[in-house]
């Protein structure tokens, strides 16, 4: 008895104490309810029949689910993700669809200028009011371009600090594992609180980027990205870094052991950073510099057609595009490779070639033999083996010096057509409205051909105009930018769904623990008297025996 009652009190004096601690933990982040383990002692044969010996304290275990664990990380995940594309992305969606911030109300100015011009070509006034508003488009391009400029420098900085965290969480975790190990090692048994920690480490890193979690027979868990990417492997950490991509004034990438991984994220804020870049901010600068490149030369094109009020011919009204590439740090050769648009041929030649325009930037790579040209975002390849002289997407690419083996340059023609964008021509004199040398200041008709570009079908394979251009381009923006809020909210609810569900398997419940421990208490009392009878008992046996 007196065995027996000392093994029932210990084991409710444990049994006290992992309830006393759920308690105490309740509202701790992370933390899994705690159970005692205990199973009846082996009986002992007497005269043929077995009587318990009490009971034996096994140990304490952890209420977890994997599942429910892996559940959470990946709502997590995707929460994150999809609510930077969101934060990231709204400010643009807003300057692009306000009329005071975005563009379409001083494209509208523009030709509204143009078709006053035509109405009244004789007024000093319309003509001077046409070239402030060739001007204010200018400042309004610029202006957008900058504002995009500083956004991608966010990107950049966002990612190297997301980047850095993860690391030092992963380094984290390593260290965990280990703790985790040294547990095992000298009681052979994982202490639960180490656990717990190492799940928060691990929903952290699901805040950044999408993880698959697995576990070894050591106790030791290893975590890869994307698909199959190792970032803690074998308690070892492949470091991932965000830096630039090797071409000057290049925007950065995500790096593991050298290479570039940046497609291969989808989840977490790094996901989302990286998402946000390539469908909405590049393709935001791509698809303002289409606009801008067309506009500038097929006016270019269409003044050149007329004359002065002098009888001259009509010149350059904004600068004829151009871009040169980047280069890679790594080249070895002396190459580099222009763009230009080819403004030399006719004015329908030049809005075939408006037309064939993509929103997009260009990689290029030298085999040794000739080049590959890829899209710089998606990867898509455009064209194998080509000469270093090649026609795609309306423009002009012609090489310059020397190219080694391996060489690698990088073109983006649409966000330099921002930056291209000067108007030349500052003396009304020089607006040339007429249709023939001869006409006079009232001839109107090169002016009204100049207005009709706003409506003529020349982007995008011939089916939009300058404004439906940009129209496409804000609708796009506000689609990704609202579907990204959309299932922000979605993987919100079912986030805090995951995490009822892992609180119902493992959280505290406070009213049920007390009730646990006012029985506890009582077991306790209980467990005390069993040790007082058979104290007693012992006394009386003594007492007889003297």
């Amino acid at each position: 008895m007196l065995n027996i009652g000392l093994k029932s009190i210990m084991a409710t004096q444990y049994a006290i104490t992992v309830t006393s601690n759920n308690i105490a933990n309740a509202a701790v982040e992370g933390y899994s309810r705690q159970n005692l383990i205990t199973s009846s002692t082996a009986g002992l044969n007497y005269g043929g029949n077995y009587y318990g010996q009490g009971v034996d304290v096994n140990g304490v275990t952890r209420i977890s689910s994997d599942y429910l664990e892996g559940t959470l990380r990946n709502t997590r995940s995707s929460e994150n993700y999809f609510s930077t594309l969101h934060d990231l992305g709204v400010e643009i969606d807003s300057m692009f669809s306000d009329q005071e911030t975005g563009l379409d109300k001083s494209i509208q100015n523009f030709f509204v200028s143009m078709g006053d011009l035509a109405n009244n070509p004789t007024s000093e006034a319309t003509r001077t009011v046409l070239l402030e508003s060739m001007d204010s488009l200018g400042g309004k391009f610029e202006n957008m371009d900058y504002v995009l400029s500083l956004s991608s420098d966010t990107v950049d900085k966002e990612l190297v600090a997301y980047t850095k965290r993860l690391n030092s969480l992963a380094e984290n975790l390593i260290n965990m594992n280990k703790s985790v190990a040294a547990s095992v090692y000298s009681t052979g048994k994982v202490d639960p609180t180490l656990l717990d920690s190492r799940n928060i480490l691990l929903s952290q890193m699901a805040e950044l980027a999408d993880i698959q979690v697995t576990e070894d027979e050591n106790h030791d868990i290893s975590v890869f990205m994307g698909d199959g990417l190792a970032l803690v492997a074998n308690n070892r950490l492949s470091p991932i870094e965000a830096k630039s991509n090797g071409f000057s004034d290049g925007e950065f990438e995500v790096y593991i052991r050298g290479q570039v991984v940046s497609d291969r994220i989808s989840g977490g804020k790094i996901g989302g950073t990286l998402e946000y870049r390539n469908d909405v901010l590049n393709f935001s600068k791509n698809s303002l510099g289409q606009i801008a490149l067309g506009l500038t030369q097929l006016m270019n094109a269409q003044h050149k057609l007329g004359f002065t009020p002098s009888g001259a011919a009509g010149s350059e009204i904004f600068a004829n595009f151009s871009s040169v590439s980047k280069i890679h740090d790594d080249n070895a050769g002396t190459g580099s490779f222009g763009v230009s648009f080819d403004h030399t041929v006719s004015l329908a030649a030049q809005e075939a070639a408006v037309s064939q325009l993509e929103p997009r930037e260009y990689e290029i790579t030298y085999n040794g033999v000739g080049f590959d040209v890829v899209d710089s975002n998606s990867r898509e390849s455009l064209l194998t083996n080509v000469g270093s002289t090649f026609t795609l997407d309306g423009l002009e690419f012609d090489l310059t010096g020397v190219p080694v083996a391996g060489d690698k340059f990088k073109l983006s023609p649409m966000t330099d057509a921002i930056s291209n964008y000067e108007v030349l021509i500052n003396d009304t004199a020089d607006i040339a409205n007429a249709e023939d040398p001869a006409g006079s200041i009232s001839d109107n008709r090169n002016s009204l051909a100049m207005f009709a570009l706003q409506n003529s079908a020349v982007f995008n394979g011939g089916l939009d105009t300058m404004q439906s251009t940009y129209s496409t381009l804000v609708a796009g923006i506000g689609s990704k930018v609202s579907s990204a809020e959309s299932a922000s909210l979605t993987f919100g609810v079912l986030f805090d769904q995951a995490n009822l569900n892992r609180e119902s398997e493992s959280g505290v419940n406070s009213e049920e623990e007390a009730a646990n421990l006012i029985q506890l208490q009582q077991q306790y009392s209980a467990s005390a008297k069993i040790i007082s009878a058979a104290q007693e008992i012992f006394d009386d046996l003594l007492a007889a025996i003297n």
